[in-house]
């Protein structure tokens, strides 16, 4: 015997199994197939997950139950197969509009958003608030001021004691090329790479003939 408590507030789902609901059933779940599976006196019943359904419901809950509709269970007698079932997932959308602030004068690409459903009173100390803090803000790549190492660093999966190879060089078509030249500029663009100037020394070397012919 499983006891449900029953609350009284508009909700996306009609019932939540936790684990010892899941034990008293004696219930088998498998993520993968999206199936559930517990024993009665008539036999093995069988619960077939309804992706689509359960998106709904997930975009629901996150809706804090301004939607106060009730999601109907649907039976099916022969359900589809988890691998046959072809749905196109719901986008998230947001639940009020939001409205762009100007932080810095005269500089109107850099902004940012608010809600729309606050008050006066509080819009204006929220603006406020974000002014004072604008430095706060990155509004370009360079801006970004990076991570401790001791927090996390990016290593590259490279063994140290493997010979190192020099690549031969690639040559590529004219789209090809194209491609690669824009991609080039927009990491020059964010200040990721640079241009390396070589001194004299390090020219590329010139084979010049001598007296001998050699």
């Amino acid at each position: 015997m499983v006891r449900f408590p029953v609350v009284d507030t508009p909700f996306a789902y009609n019932v939540i199994l936790g684990r010892p609901g899941l034990n008293a059933f004696r219930a088998v779940v498998s993520t993968y197939h999206q199936k559930m599976k517990f024993p009665t006196k008539n036999g093995i019943v069988e619960v077939t997950c309804d992706q689509k359904e359960a998106r709904r419901c997930y975009n629901l809950s996150l809706k804090k139950g301004e939607d106060k509709g009730k999601m109907k269970r649907k039976e099916r007698d022969e359900p589809e197969a988890p691998e046959q079932k072809k749905f196109k997932p719901e986008r998230m959308e947001p639940i009020e509009e939001f409205k762009t602030v100007e932080l810095i004068a005269h500089q109107p690409g850099k902004t940012t958003r608010i809600g729309s459903k606050m008050s006066r009173l509080v819009e204006i100390m929220m603006v406020e608030f974000l002014r004072e803090n604008v430095d706060m803000f990155a509004w370009s790549p360079s801006d970004f001021r990076g991570i401790n190492p001791e927090v996390i660093v990016h290593r590259l999966n490279v063994d140290p004691m493997t010979r190192l190879v020099k690549q031969k060089k690639r040559t590529f078509g004219a789209k090809r090329n194209k491609i690669i030249e824009e991609e080039v500029k927009k990491l020059l663009d964010a200040g990721y790479v640079s241009e390396v100037q070589y001194t004299d020394w390090l020219a590329n070397v010139v084979v010049v003939l001598k007296a001998s012919g050699k």
